[in-house]
């Protein structure tokens, strides 16, 4: 885990070394407009179906802080479903991402109101994802917030 953060730091430090400026992967793209969307308050299974339609068949999603894996790109959309309808106004802004061709950095601010008590609460955080990509398709998603 620590190798993967140095060399996760490592890259988004480097110029020159990749493509920065935009996302250019079609499923980071999409998983992360399918997310977003997922966490409106208008979200579907539609939404959730872009976010894993990028996904390899046995993908894999880290969290190293919440020590939480899950396997299997089925499993993932049947996560992502029981959240529809506990956040609304969720905005993501990429702040920088790097793309080396199989793997896909992600710095982003990510903000949502989140029901809480019966009230809707305001939160916002810094995330670092990275996506492996193997055959065209995310094969592992690892994400960093504080």
């Amino acid at each position: 885990m620590r190798k993967t953060a140095v060399t996760l730091l490592f890259l988004l430090s480097i110029s020159g070394f990749a493509q920065q400026n935009g996302i250019s992967s079609k499923p980071v793209n999409d998983y992360l407009e399918g997310r977003t969307a997922a966490m409106q308050a208008n979200a579907s299974p539609k939404d959730v179906d872009q976010a894993v339609s990028g996904l390899a068949e046995d993908a894999v999603y880290e969290h190293a802080a919440f020590k939480a894996r899950i396997e299997g790109r089925e499993n993932m959309r049947r996560g992502m479903l029981r959240y529809i309808g506990a956040t609304r106004s969720a905005r993501l802004d990429v702040t920088k991402s790097i793309s080396t061709g199989t793997l896909v950095v992600v710095e982003m601010q990510l903000s949502f109101e989140a029901e809480k008590d019966g009230k809707w609460q305001p939160s916002s955080r810094r995330q670092v994802l990275l996506f492996d990509l193997k055959d065209g398709r995310i094969q592992r998603i690892v994400e960093y917030w504080d």
